[in-house]
């Protein structure tokens, strides 16, 4: 999967996920491996879970001093809303983004459709 903004910085920052892999060229070091910029460094290793009919890719990133928070890729079916809370339920979604919380009150517009 290619995506064209990251959003951990202010510039956009195209990537990839392969399989339970992420990789931010422009965040990277020279050996391909996350290196921290404005503070933040993203960790390239997702996990992958299923909660209530939804599809995750999880991973995170971690701010100098501090915790960070959560990124998520959401893959779920039409007919199922488990927790996200906007959008069309009775459409296939995906969902990507950076957030300190579970995804839930995720902004429509920030909401993908599958087009068939």
């Amino acid at each position: 999967m290619k995506f064209s903004d990251f959003g951990l910085t202010q510039d956009a920052t195209p990537g990839t996920i392969t399989k339970l892999k992420m990789d931010v060229p422009s965040l990277d070091d020279q050996q391909g491996n996350s290196k921290t910029v404005d503070g933040l460094k993203y960790h390239q290793q997702l996990t992958y879970q299923t909660s209530n009919g939804a599809s995750m890719l999880q991973g995170s990133f971690s701010i100098s001093g501090s915790s960070g928070g959560l990124y998520d890729v959401v893959f779920m079916p039409g007919g199922n809303n488990a927790d996200l809370n906007n959008g069309d339920s009775s459409r296939d979604r995906i969902v990507a983004l950076g957030t300190q919380n579970d995804p839930q009150n995720i902004p429509s517009d920030k909401i993908y459709y599958r087009s068939n």
